[in-house]
Formats: structure tokens, C-alpha cells, sequence
């Protein structure tokens, strides 16, 4: 992990999980307080909502061999 990645996650207090795809270079999280899932650039840039609306959103398993 670098200090973004880091810094992100610290700054989201309600994170319920993280998953980080070192192919792509990208770091996803839930936010519980949002009611999403999120994704941002290892260089902290392109960071979005993936998905929204999702109730109290707890873990992240991404899928590799399928993407």
C-alpha cells in the first residue's frame, strides 16, 4: 500500500472493506456511510462511485480470473 491509499481509506471512517487489483493499479472500498462502493488510481487520481444506493455495504472480493 502506498500513502494515498492510506490516506483514503483513513479519511473514509466508515470503510467496511478494501480491495486493492495491483493489474489494473486501482484500490476499491465500501463506504458504509455513503451507501457505496468506490474506486481510485494508486496515484489517488480518477476516484468515483462504482455503485450507490447499496445498504449498509460491508466487505469487497474482486474477481481476477473473470473481470
Amino acid at each position: 500500500w502506498n500513502s494515498f491509499e492510506c490516506s483514503v481509506i483513513a479519511r473514509e471512517a466508515y470503510a467496511g472493506g478494501v480491495a486493492v487489483d495491483v493489474a489494473t493499479g486501482n484500490t476499491y472500498w465500501t463506504n458504509t456511510r455513503q451507501e457505496s462502493i468506490e474506486v481510485a488510481s494508486y496515484n489517488g487520481t480518477f476516484r468515483t462511485t462504482l455503485i450507490s444506493g447499496i445498504i449498509q455495504p460491508r466487505g469487497i472480493v474482486l474477481d481476477i480470473v473473470n473481470k
